[in-house]
């Protein structure tokens, strides 16, 4: 079995649990509000470029699949 565990964007994260639920492999979800900052597709965001750290909503899901 393996955990899997990743960080989407609030809206997404709906879209998401409707896809795994219909899999077969799919039993159960932890969901979690968490904030963070990081790179936006390898370029830094306008709230990092002066000095300032800006934590963005986000969602983390943590389920296990075999």
């Amino acid at each position: 079995m393996k955990k899997v565990s990743c960080i989407v964007q609030t809206p997404k994260a709906s879209e998401l649990l409707a896809h795994l639920n219909g899999s077969d492999c799919f039993l159960g979800v932890t969901v979690a509000n968490v904030r963070g900052c990081g790179r936006q597709k390898g370029h830094l965001p306008k709230e990092l470029s002066d000095k300032r750290v800006r934590l963005r909503a986000c969602t983390e899901l943590e389920f296990v699949v075999p």
